[in-house]
């Protein structure tokens, strides 16, 4: 029997600065669901305060996921604003999406 973890994803902005007020991520890709220690890919769009996809990308992205054990995920920047992020749960349970532009 395999056991699966469930991925739930929210964007959430929190602007420490007024040029971060300007950015949010949208998530572009995700797995519906996933076996424990099985590779996950995730991709984020970083867009403007009205919602358009930037063309480049911010100084810092990451992203993690919070459950049942915390796990960072390893980013890359696609060069276009949109960043892949890979990585795994290593124990099943639910788990929530985290992703961060320029530390907020």
């Amino acid at each position: 029997m395999r056991s699966h973890n469930s991925v739930q994803s929210r964007s959430r902005a929190v602007a420490t600065s007024p040029d971060q007020a300007r950015r949010n991520a949208v998530l572009t890709r995700a797995p519906a669901h996933a076996s424990a220690r099985q590779p996950l890919r995730f991709e984020v769009q970083a867009r403007d305060a009205h919602g358009v996809a930037l063309a480049h990308g911010v100084s810092d992205c990451r992203m993690r996921l919070r459950g049942p054990t915390d796990c960072e995920l390893e980013v890359t920047d696609c060069g276009d604003g949109r960043y892949e992020a890979v990585g795994g749960a290593p124990i099943s349970g639910r788990y929530l999406l985290l992703a961060t532009l320029d530390g907020a």
